[in-house]
This record gives C-alpha cells, sequence and structure tokens, in this order.
C-alpha cells in the first residue's frame, strides 16, 4: 500500500491518465518509455518499491504486494516496431499479447518454437520472456531487448543476428529474472517459416522458472545486491 503522498506523486507525473486502483493497490500503464523511466527515478528517490507486470496473469489472486509498493505494467506499451520477413524477426513491445501476435503471424507461415496452445490469452510477450528459463530452447531465439535499470536508464542490447555475442550474452541473462533486473520494454525474436519447422514446439509450463525460487537461490541474490541494491524491483 502507497502512502497518499507517494500515489500523488506518480498520479502527477502520470498527467492523472493510465492507472487504475485495486483496494490499496496502484497499478500504472505508461504508454511512454519516457514515463517508465520517470516513474522508476521517482521509486528510488522517495524509496517505492515496483512490481513489474505484464497482463498479471502469473500472479495469484491472494498476492500481498510489500509496503510502499506499486504495479507496473507494460500492458500498453503493445506495437510490433518490425516484422523483418526476408531476415525472418520481429522486434515488439514487451506489453504485445503473445497469443493475438503468433496467432496472426501463424497465418502467413511465420512461428516461433512455443506451442501457442499451452499459453493464457493474457500473456504477454515480456512477460513470457521474463519468465522463460535461459536453458530452454525458445530463449535461444531472443537475440536483443530493451530494458530500463534500476537507475532509470534505457539500456539496449543484441539485434538481428544470432551471431552477436556480446548482446546475447545480456540477453539470455535477462530471460526468467522476472523483472528483478529492469523493466524489459521491447524483443527481438527469429522466427521460423513453415517450411523449415524443423523445432519442436515447447510447452510454455514446462519452460517456465518459479519466481518464488530466485529469492533462495545465491547466484539471483549476489546479482541482485550488485545490480539492484536499493531493491527497486520486486515481486
Amino acid at each position: 500500500m502507497l502512502s497518499s503522498q507517494n500515489k500523488n506523486k506518480l498520479i502527477a507525473i502520470l498527467e492523472h491518465k493510465n492507472y487504475e486502483t485495486a483496494g490499496d493497490s496502484l497499478i500504472i500503464f505508461p504508454e511512454d518509455i519516457n514515463y517508465v523511466g520517470t516513474l522508476i527515478k521517482t521509486a528510488k528517490r522517495f524509496g517505492m518499491k515496483i512490481i513489474p507486470i505484464g497482463g498479471g496473469s502469473t500472479f495469484e489472486q491472494n498476492y500481498n504486494p510489500l509496503p510502499n509498493s506499486f504495479f507496473l505494467s507494460t500492458q500498453k506499451l503493445n506495437s510490433i516496431t518490425d516484422l523483418d520477413k526476408n531476415n525472418m524477426f520481429i522486434e515488439l513491445q514487451s506489453g504485445c499479447n503473445w497469443k493475438n501476435v503468433f496467432t496472426e503471424l501463424s497465418g502467413q507461415g511465420l512461428y516461433f518454437p512455443i506451442d501457442i496452445n499451452t499459453i493464457s490469452e493474457k500473456r504477454t510477450a515480456g512477460g513470457i520472456f521474463s519468465s522463460l528459463k535461459p536453458d530452454s530452447k525458445a530463449s535461444n531465439y531472443f537475440t536483443g531487448l530493451e530494458f530500463i535499470a534500476p537507475d532509470g536508464s534505457i539500456m539496449r542490447y543484441g539485434c538481428k543476428t544470432l551471431k552477436n555475442v556480446s548482446g546475447y550474452d545480456l540477453v539470455k541473462f535477462m530471460s526468467g529474472s522476472c523483472g528483478k533486473f529492469g523493466i524489459i520494454t521491447s524483443l527481438i525474436l527469429r522466427l521460423f517459416s513453415s517450411e523449415k519447422n524443423f523445432f519442436i514446439f515447447e510447452d510454455i509450463g514446462s519452460i517456465s522458472v518459479n519466481r518464488n525460487e530466485l529469492k533462495e537461490d545465491p547466484v539471483y541474490l549476489r546479482l541482485k545486491a550488485e545490480l539492484d541494491p536499493n531493491e527497486i524491483f520486486v515481486s
């Protein structure tokens, strides 16, 4: 629950739009990545915590947020910024509805190696990537991302290639992070044509991490302390 003072600070930044209240909780839906950076900087300044969400489908109904925290949803960051059919890549914002996008692409003979029938209606691209096990086969075909770090700066890594090692390693690091290290705003994915469906579609349930396990993982705890010492991002 936020104090009235902190809630009003955030609403003022949003110019009194793109937010909802649910009981004592505040859910913000920024339409611009610059707003996201400003919200993160404000949270850091006033000791607020941010709970990153996409469609919110992976949170249980009885989820109890930490005091002085608010939800930041990427649902309104939902544009496809590039569809390169010649090179078989798509760049899309993290709030894009996965099922809608890839149902439409399948009608054009374009696929990604996650079984679309195992994905619920509200799942977003950012939510799926954030919960994807780094050692899953599907994670290999995310080749770039843009995210906003705990200090509010915009970071962009990777490109439309599977050979960009410096970007690829950072992308793998961010997969399965459950929003612990930054707000993911866009992603680049490799696509496959129906004629080249040599891969096996993976079930989203079998390749997703358990967010609760991260809280006890020693590697996660060390990285969290180094990358987000003020624990801006929580879940």
